[in-house]
């Protein structure tokens, strides 16, 4: 599904890897917008994969993706994050919105914000080399300033990344051979010894929906109420 598409324009691959079930507040606010809805500064492609382990799904998708020649963009979006709009910001509701402001940073990978979804605690899901004798791995970013920070690994639930990240590093490019930590994180740090940058742009908020609900201001409800 592919609307007006032009030689300048961007193709984006909406890459939905789904293994779990999804609520109607994400189909309401974040599926319906970006594969139904036609915007005029790109084309978008929907690209689901489903019933397949999450680093599978993931290689699938860019393989898909890769096929067309004139992809320009892949946009991962996981089905437990929501567009939130900061009353006292600019992060806007609309994800279309929020993929224009991420198009516009022209990065090959570049994130929105979003918090890790614990019942305690205040961190976000961005984390960065702990680079310390007594630390093994990843520290959570506790905080930020201003509204472009760089990062180690991220999360993929709301990413978008450039086809030419994937075009220089070999698949595959979600390995997930153990537990832990996971297909993003490893894509992560692919992606750093390629050379690449891993970019945080907060002006895109998400909430983390699942059973809990955490928003970014640092609010945690359930999803009853």
């Amino acid at each position: 599904m592919v609307w007006n598409s032009t030689l300048n324009k961007p193709l984006v691959n909406i890459g939905i890897s789904h293994t779990e079930s999804i609520t109607m507040l994400w189909a309401y606010r974040m599926l319906g917008p970006l594969v139904f809805i036609p915007v005029p500064f790109c084309d978008k492609i929907p690209q689901m994969s489903r019933g397949v382990p999450q680093s599978v799904a993931r290689d699938q998708i860019v393989t898909l993706a890769l096929e067309n020649p004139k992809t320009t963009h892949i946009l991962w979006v996981d089905t437990d994050n929501v567009c939130w709009k900061d009353p006292a910001g600019k992060s806007p509701a609309d994800p279309n919105e929020a993929l224009n402001m991420l198009l516009q940073i022209n990065q090959p990978i570049v994130s929105g914000l979003y918090r890790a979804k614990q019942a305690e605690g205040f961190n976000y899901a961005a984390w960065v080399d702990a680079k310390q004798p007594d630390k093994i791995g990843f520290t959570p970013i506790m905080q930020y300033t201003g509204n472009f920070i760089q990062v180690d690994t991220i999360g993929m639930g709301f990413c978008l990344v450039k086809r030419e990240v994937y075009e220089k590093i070999p698949a595959p490019w979600y390995p997930w051979p153990t537990v832990a930590p996971s297909e993003d994180f490893n894509f992560c740090i692919k992606a750093r010894a390629a050379g690449y940058a891993i970019n945080v742009f907060t002006d895109v908020k998400l909430t983390h929906i699942g059973s809990l609900d955490v928003k970014p201001d640092g609010k945690i409800t359930t999803l009853e109420l």
